[in-house]
């Protein structure tokens, strides 16, 4: 026997029973650590001295190493639970083993510490813990009535049920939550296996029908000198509820409800190891955008845009087959993983219904509107795709591949446009580097009057000229520019370049009237916040005069900046700065737009006028436009004029001005300024 601290009434006095020195100074250590006199420590270094020390009195809970000189393993639990019946025990052992863990189940032991793994907080809580556990259990033991009215007030179910499954006691909250009565209950089987030692979930159906989750968990008691088992039963349905629709949240879209890029790129990897064990598989992803989105989206409002994004799913949902899984990804974009398509004509004709299901009006507050999509296609099957992630790439490139197409509608992905990805990133890199080593350069289209046949300016066109590929169209690279962001640095340097170019024509040509120099927007040049103060410094620093520089934007670069920029188009115009609407006829429907912006010129879009001599309604299209800007007080620019027939139809309708390959094709500035000396006349 070891002494230790002294006997306080105020302490909580701990006897610790182990034979080891070490063990002993440890724990006295992690004691000390805890509030000046909060515990006092004795020891004794083996069981029969414990119980002797115990049974002097004073003692208010044991630390007992199991492994003890004169006792060993479970024998030292039970023998200590025999002599020591009331007293706490934590458990001091190397492992969490067998012994202690039944141990523990069945009531010889409160709880446990493993050795070298507790400091002094965990050993004093545990310690607390212990005295805390005894404490309410001889109190239990002490009033069979208190136990009751403990029981009677809990807040949680508490079902006493005896080794035969057959209930013994229910509280009122065990009745409400099973909805039953004690006297249905009572001497009836529970319906639940009991297992002591973990936690179960039930779904309980209830006399009225209603189902409830509970969580139970089961302790083993004494219930009239039998062996019983004491289940608690927590109410958990609304906290499960919270747990199933977080987790239905985080893979399905807050908007849609659709699944979301999570869920979608799940189910997609199992469709690729799908094919890989199923010969002959084939599936397909399809990715859909809306072509139209932002338009309707910034002029309506996001109420609109949502209300459209919600629509869209819909009819997607429409047109889809048991087996495929629609999902958006995020903005204006949707997947469709389609399965079993055998084919890409299978895959095709998803497509179509897409395109189909789309075509109709929808209405949006109050306001109809038309939604097309581009779609993108990839075609799975063994081998093809190793992860979802190429697959999805394959599948973008194909939908932009469809818009480059015209979009409102598919395509399917090939090598050709793998290749031509791979060769986008190549072009994207050159040209990041292209204005700097000089490269770009602009060739001139002349823009005849019609009026007379003379030359009255040109339109800008910018030319790439690869060091290694040679002349790139701009066809082939400015969309690579409008993606990578370089677009506004191009047309900022067609625009000073052009305009320079202009003024030192009007200087050599001074008997000409002066020259118009026609230069294009894209749409994100248009965006660009200082583009009206580059205009000023151009105009600024070339010495053009503004009315002589005019700015082509397309209809659909207003429409998908209306109406929160269109103060830059009345900006430009008090600048004395003339705007034309490009492509006139090809993008939205925006004439009832058209009367609202200060543009001077509609161009007609060449393949209207390419095609009035194959197609009367091309012929009747190019007439409605010319008509339609005469009204509005606009001049109008026919392009694409490739014969003397043409051009006799276009001064029959009145049409302004004309350019095309039958004046001439574009040309550099050393041949522009050959044929303003020339003053050749049509």
């Amino acid at each position: 026997m070891h002494g230790g601290g002294r006997i306080s009434a105020d302490a909580i006095n701990v006897l610790l029973i182990d034979h080891n020195p070490r063990d002993v100074e440890l724990v006295r250590a992690a004691l000390a650590k805890g509030q000046k006199s909060a515990f006092a420590l004795e020891s004794a270094d083996c069981l029969r001295a414990g119980l002797k020390r115990i049974a002097e009195g004073g003692i208010d809970v044991v630390l007992l190493d199991l492994e003890l000189p004169d006792s060993k393993g479970r024998n030292t639990l039970v023998e200590f639970r025999r002599k020591a019946p009331d007293i706490p025990v934590v458990v001091l052992t190397e492992l969490l083993n067998k012994v202690v863990r039944k141990g523990i189940r069945y009531g010889y032991a409160d709880d446990y510490l493993v050795k070298g793994d507790f400091g002094g907080r965990m050993l004093q809580r545990v310690l607390r813990s212990a005295l805390e556990h005894k404490r309410r259990e001889n109190e239990l033991k002490a009033s069979e009535g208190r136990f009751r009215s403990i029981i009677r007030t809990s807040a949680d179910g508490i079902i006493i049920v005896n080794k035969d499954g057959i209930v013994q006691l229910v509280n009122p909250a065990g009745e409400a939550l099973m909805g039953r009565g004690a006297t249905d209950m009572l001497d009836e089987p529970f319906g639940f296996p009991v297992l002591s030692g973990r936690t179960q979930e039930l779904q309980i159906i209830r006399g009225d029908a209603t189902q409830v989750v509970a969580e139970m968990r089961v302790a083993e008691m004494e219930w009239k000198g039998q062996m019983a088992h004491l289940a608690l039963l927590r109410d958990v349905t609304r906290r499960k509820r919270m747990e199933e629709e977080l987790a239905y949240g985080a893979v399905h879209d807050g908007l849609t409800d659709l699944p979301n890029r999570a869920l979608f790129m799940e189910r997609l990897r199992y469709s690729i190891q799908r094919a890989r064990r199923q010969d002959g598989y084939v599936y397909a992803v399809l990715l859909v955008d809306l072509d139209n989105f932002k338009f309707i989206n910034d002029s309506l409002g996001h109420v609109a845009g949502d209300g459209l994004l919600m629509e869209t799913s819909r009819r997607l949902l429409k047109c889809m087959r048991a087996i495929d899984m629609v999902a958006r990804l995020g903005g204006d974009e949707f997947a469709i993983l389609a399965g079993d398509v055998h084919d890409a004509r299978g895959a095709g004709a998803i497509a179509e219904r897409v395109l189909e299901g789309l075509a109709p009006p929808l209405e949006v507050l109050g306001q109809e509107v038309f939604v097309s999509a581009s779609i993108g296609i990839a075609l799975g099957s063994a081998g093809v795709y190793e992860t979802p992630e190429e697959a999805l790439r394959d599948a973008d490139a194909a939908m932009y591949h469809a818009k480059a197409e015209g979009k409102a509608r598919y395509g399917i992905f090939d090598q050709h446009m793998r290749d031509y990805a791979v060769l986008r990133l190549q072009l994207d890199a050159d040209l990041r580097k292209a204005l700097d080593r000089r490269e770009l350069a602009i060739q001139y289209q002349p823009i005849i009057r019609l009026q007379d046949g003379r030359v009255t300016g040109f339109e800008a066109l910018v030319r790439w000229e690869h060091p290694q590929r040679g002349v790139i169209a701009p066809g082939a690279f400015l969309p690579i520019a409008e993606d990578s962001g370089q677009i506004a640095s191009i047309d900022q340097w067609v625009m000073y370049e052009a305009c320079q170019q202009a003024c030192e024509w009007q200087a050599q040509f001074p008997s000409v009237r002066p020259l118009e120099v026609n230069v294009n927007l894209s749409s994100k040049t248009f965006a660009e916040p200082d583009l009206i103060s580059h205009v000023r410094r151009v105009l600024r620093e070339t010495g053009l005069a503004a009315e002589c520089l005019k700015l082509e934007i397309t209809e659909t670069t207003v429409m998908e900046n209306a109406p929160q920029q269109v103060r830059i188009l009345f900006d430009l115009q008090a600048m004395s700065v003339l705007l034309e609407m490009d492509d006139f006829g090809t993008g939205y429907s925006s004439l009832s737009y058209l009367h609202q912006f200060p543009i001077s010129t509609l161009k007609i879009d060449s393949s209207f006028v390419g095609g009035m001599d194959k197609k009367a309604e091309y012929a009747e299209i190019v007439r409605t436009i010319i008509t339609l800007a005469h009204s509005l007080g606009m001049a109008v620019v026919a392009e694409g004029v490739e014969s003397a027939e043409h051009l006799a139809r276009l001064r029959e309708l009145e049409c302004e001005y004309a350019q095309g390959f039958f004046f001439s094709r574009p040309l550099d500035s050393d041949a522009a300024a050959k044929l303003i000396e020339a003053a050749p006349s049509w």
